[in-house]
């Protein structure tokens, strides 16, 4: 897929956008959405040039992909260049990468509900309630990874449609 069409273009970016709000940077998730979308392996250049950014951006920024298994390096005997490609299981890597965060939320409201045992009642409520948010959440994204392992879900799944979407649907038959 040419990367410099516009849907390509704008998944690119979108992708960017929605890293950067991960807390990983831009680069690195433009550089998922580009890799995502080839079936061939890139090399460093050829992400610097796509993307218009640096090769050590490009560099650095597939180290970090890298070491979180959602790109992989790749050599070519008798070339000296690196290539990039996407990693095979890159959803696995970007949930699991969640319910690290999931947990070290859980973990900071729990360490702050033991820290104030005397709180009242509506802040230690509050803080319980929280933490059990995050103890469901955890164990959903868990049991949809192991689901993923095991190939129970690897089957074409539907997208859930909201039910203002079914609704509308409805109304218009």
């Amino acid at each position: 897929m040419d990367a410099r069409g516009s849907p390509g273009r704008e998944f690119i970016e979108r992708l960017g956008r929605l890293a950067e709000g991960e807390g990983l940077p831009r680069t690195a998730g433009r550089m998922m959405g580009l890799l995502m979308i080839h079936d061939a392996d890139l090399s460093i250049d050829d992400i610097a040039e796509q993307l218009r950014v640096s090769r050590a951006s490009v560099s650095t920024n597939g180290r970090l992909l890298e070491s979180l298994d959602i790109a992989a390096r790749v050599t070519r005997p008798g070339d000296r260049r690196d290539y990039l490609r996407i990693a095979a299981e890159p959803c696995t890597s970007l949930l699991s990468l969640g319910v690290r965060r999931l947990r070290d939320m859980q973990r900071a409201v729990r360490e702050m509900r033991e820290a104030v045992p005397g709180a009242r009642a509506p802040v230690r409520n509050r803080l319980e309630r929280i933490e059990r948010f995050y103890g469901l959440a955890i164990g959903r994204a868990e049991s949809v990874l192991e689901d993923w392992q095991k190939g129970r879900t690897h089957k074409k799944v539907e997208p859930q449609r909201t039910r203002s979407a079914r609704s509308r649907r409805a109304r218009s038959a």
